[in-house]
């Protein structure tokens, strides 16, 4: 996605080899990825996986996301490699346009492991 002439355009064209007719990188994705009851675009699936492993992972006395401190005094490994997953897809950039079927993977495995069931709802892939 860029800006030209102050309108957001997404240059969709070197996608369009592999995908025909592409007119959006938010394409409708094959399952409901997150559980919301909705097949969306997959950059939707993706933010909605981003938020449900964001409620499974660890939370500070104020409700907040530990931000600091990732050591071994204040979280296990798990939860160390689930904060490295969710901060991956959060601020990798694509929201799963770059490798859908890993980063939807990636996240509803880290919400997995975070509370031994998957994804409530969901698609799994």
């Amino acid at each position: 996605t860029g800006s030209y002439k102050g309108a957001e355009v997404e240059n969709v064209a070197a996608c369009q080899a592999c995908h025909a007719n592409l007119t959006t990188f938010n394409r409708k994705a094959y399952g409901d990825y997150d559980g919301d009851g909705t097949i969306e675009g997959i950059q939707d699936e993706v933010k909605g996986l981003i938020a449900v492993v964001e409620g499974a992972l660890p939370k500070d006395a104020e409700g907040k996301l530990i931000a600091s401190g990732f050591n071994k005094a204040n979280l296990t490994d798990t939860q160390l490699m689930a904060y490295w997953n969710y901060n991956l897809a959060k601020n990798e950039g694509s929201l799963g346009v770059h490798n859908t079927a890993y980063t939807v993977q990636v996240l509803q495995r880290t919400y997995q492991e975070l509370t031994g069931q998957s994804v409530p709802g969901a698609t799994i892939r």
